[in-house]
């Protein structure tokens, strides 16, 4: 796949040729192939900030009924990793991406933090070719062109502060407990009044997250959605 094909795949035409391809470049790449060129390294230093500025300019548009502490959970929300390489996967980035042969055995977690990477690394090329209204303007429409309600999210990405949020309302705190369970999974149980509730991850971490999860669907199912969403 060429450059220009990388860049229409977004919307564009490449205007700075070597920029396009360093964003498509991993390191595995430059390390088997130093007269091609740098990878996307610094492209993707310079797109994680970048990003995360333009969300937050989005935010303060599209949001102005939100307080500073939403306005910097909905910016992280929407600039976590999974969600970049969500974007990514939307326009097929991996098709496009230069790898070495030491790094073809990737597996699924790791293609996804390279597409995350690759996504990064786009956004600062479409800065330095077009500009920061452009670039915002492309971030309203395409990664924070969808903002999800403030609560839901909440409830998604911090079920354990929410539920401990719900309990203190009834003066009552959660205790969690885990333990190693078979086929590489951990057990955990969350208790609060007369309720048990258990849920299995593949960390302890995970584990108390999911059964906070399952325990605020369960028995918090309603969630007053801000007015401001």
């Amino acid at each position: 796949m060429s450059v220009d094909d990388f860049a229409a795949a977004i919307g564009f035409t490449a205007r700075e040729p070597h920029l396009w391809d360093a964003a498509r470049t991993h390191p595995s790449f430059v390390n088997e192939h130093p007269d091609q060129g740098p990878g996307y390294e610094r492209l993707e230093f310079l797109g994680d900030a970048l990003i995360g500025a333009a969300v937050a300019q989005v935010l303060v548009d599209e949001r102005p009924g939100f307080s500073p502490g939403q306005l910097t959970f909905m910016r992280s929300a929407l600039v976590r990793k999974p969600a970049l390489a969500s974007w990514g996967n939307d326009h097929d980035l991996r098709r496009f991406i230069r790898i070495g042969g030491t790094a073809q055995g990737v597996d699924h977690v790791g293609w996804k933090s390279i597409v995350a990477d690759v996504t990064e690394a786009v956004h600062a090329v479409i800065y330095l070719e077009q500009g920061w209204s452009a670039l915002v303007e492309f971030v309203r429409a395409g990664i924070a062109s969808d903002i999800p309600d403030y609560e839901s999210t909440r409830r998604e990405l911090e079920p354990k502060s929410v539920l401990q949020e719900y309990l203190a309302e009834q003066q009552i705190e959660p205790a969690y407990k885990s333990h190693d369970d078979t086929d590489a999974r951990v057990v955990a149980e969350v208790r609060f009044g007369q309720h048990v509730v258990t849920e299995f991850g593949r960390s302890k971490r995970a584990a108390e997250v999911a059964v906070a999860r399952k325990a605020l669907n369960i028995h918090f199912p309603h969630v007053d959605r801000d007015s401001s969403s």
